[in-house]
């Protein structure tokens, strides 16, 4: 790939494993540090699903609008390290450093070794902070893990004309949709590169161009037949299908394009802040990637891959935190052009290094000016810090209460979207839905979707409900219908007593259980009820 000879700036800067080494050094010991920090609602709804994997489950039991790659994943650091909130983090630590490493040799197949080191020390930083909620074992790490994983081997098919390595490359960019469905905007990336080079050479090498695109396209469609195929033969086909396509398909998005677009001015300065040098700067990284400091056909794959790594964060228009990570890639990388660009344009002595420098000190003084974050406070502060009002640090708390009062085949239902307290108390669900939103949206299927979960519930007559009465955890639209409320409030006053409530605060709670029960009054708006059924 890299065909103008720039790619031996190894030479240049004799040190850059060593940064390499820092790099991972640092990703190490701040996964390693989150390593008990409590999960939160993706990690509780993939680690659950991932116990009912372990368990001999179906994993669409759960509900959920994701194919259950990532549950996958995590069932297999479950499997190693138990049923702990460190198997889940370990995994996330191990899909960290694999990362930053691919990272780092897909960057330099395109560029060069400078840009490369720039490119994975940004990533380092951006990936692993709270304002992407880097701190979680979100589904967009693993995308990133598998797309550079992806990307690399697609260039060595490119670069070695190699037939199987384009199959290879496919397969691996496949996987990404496994993880998480916005990973389909990446699949263009090869194919717009295969045709660029197929018409700057005007046409001929067309047989060659067929041959490749065809093995790149089996290998990217294959792991989702795949998933057709075992569905179809397990008989789960059905489900999979209504709760992956036609739930989602038929009623989209919450917000239209002005929504979101608002919803962006609002998420993308926070997601921004803690490094917003690096991000601005990364804006004149993209512009200078149009002007000649490198190859074109490198620049041009660069572009391609900057826009469609930004078009994975727009499906829904909800512009989450992390959903921004699967674009930070090539934000890194932008940002590593651009200090390569200048050093091409003003020819001194030693300016390549120099920058390199610059660019090194910024980059530990912003890890010196996140030092509460990266080193010093205790990951339950953190936790109550990034996810105000909600019971993530608490959840264990309640997970293990449960667990001390529950038998062995009792179920538990949340009327919420706790999944993180399933995963802790080891309870089976007494519904499908991990999360409460979609029944609280006013979209055709939110009256379906109410009755079912109330019909469920009512057949497993489930030993534990927890009702949460925090907004976060059912954004409830004030046009959505209210037939889940009104029924759980009847339902669980005629048949289950109050046997604990937890009161959420910003920096603490109360958890209150037996006869302090009688006395206390709640003082908080944000609370977890649990109850218990009433002996008959």
């Amino acid at each position: 790939m890299n065909t103008n000879g720039k790619n031996k700036l190894s030479q240049i800067i004799p040190w850059e494993f060593l940064i390499i080494a820092i790099v991972i050094l640092f990703v190490l010991f701040v996964r390693l540090r989150f390593s008990d920090m409590p999960l939160e609602r993706d990690e509780g709804e993939f680690a659950y699903i991932a116990t009912l994997i372990i368990d001999g489950h179906s994993p669409f039991e759960a509900y959920n609008y994701k194919i259950p790659g990532v549950s996958y994943v995590y069932a297999f650091f479950i499997l190693l390290f138990g049923k702990t909130i460190f198997a889940v983090k370990f995994g996330l630590l191990f899909v960290s450093i694999a990362s930053i490493i691919l990272l780092y040799l897909f960057v330099k197949q395109v560029f060069n070794s400078y840009i490369a080191i720039i490119a994975t020390v940004s990533y380092a930083l951006l990936s692993t902070h709270s304002s992407v909620l880097g701190n979680a074992a979100h589904a967009t790490h693993f995308i990133n893990l598998f797309a550079f994983a992806g990307f690399y081997v697609f260039l060595l098919a490119y670069s070695n004309k190699k037939y199987l390595l384009f199959f290879a490359g496919g397969l691996l960019l496949g996987i990404t949709f496994l993880m998480k469905q916005p990973a389909v905007f990446l699949f263009p990336i090869p194919f717009l590169f295969l045709l660029y080079i197929l018409i700057k050479e005007k046409f001929k090498n067309i047989l060659p161009f067929f041959i490749n695109s065809s093995l790149l396209f089996a290998g990217i469609v294959i792991p989702f037949l795949l998933v057709i195929v075992i569905t179809v033969i397990t008989g789960e086909f059905e489900q999979f299908w209504k709760w992956n396509y036609i739930y989602p398909r038929n009623y989209g998005s919450a917000f239209g394009f002005k929504e979101g677009l608002n919803i962006f001015n609002i998420m993308f300065p926070i997601v921004i802040e803690p490094y917003k040098l690096l991000w601005y700067l990364t804006g004149f990284g993209f512009i200078a990637s149009f002007f000649k400091a490198y190859n074109r056909d490198n620049r041009i794959l660069f572009i391609m891959f900057f826009i469609f790594s930004f078009l994975t964060v727009v499906p829904g228009y909800y512009f989450r935190n992390h959903y921004f990570i699967t674009f930070l890639p090539a934000v890194s990388v932008a940002l590593a052009y651009l200090f390569y660009f200048v050093s091409e344009k003003i020819k001194i002595k030693n300016i390549r290094q120099g920058l390199m420098l610059v660019f090194l000190i910024i980059a530990v003084s912003y890890v010196k000016k996140h030092e509460d974050y990266y080193f010093i406070k205790d990951t339950d502060s953190l936790s109550r810090e990034i996810y105000r009002g909600n019971p993530f640090a608490d959840s264990q708390k309640i997970g293990q209460f449960l667990k001390s009062r529950a038998s062995k085949n009792d179920k538990l239902a949340v009327l919420g979207s706790e999944a993180q307290i399933l995963y802790y108390s080891g309870l089976k669900s007494a519904t499908g839905f991990m999360y409460t939103y979609d029944l609280v949206r006013k979209h055709p299927y939110s009256n379906e979707m109410q009755q079912l979960m109330i019909d469920e519930i009512e057949e497993a007559f489930p030993k534990f409900i927890i009702y949460v009465n925090i907004n976060t955890s059912w954004l409830v639209q004030p046009d959505a219908p209210k037939t889940i409320f009104e029924w759980s409030e009847k339902f669980v006053e005629k048949n289950y007593n109050l046997i604990a409530l937890m009161d959420i605060f910003s920096d603490k709670s109360n958890f209150v259980w037996g006869e302090h029960l009688y006395s206390y009054q709640s003082q908080s708006n944000n609370h977890l009820a649990i109850f218990e059924k009433k002996i008959e």
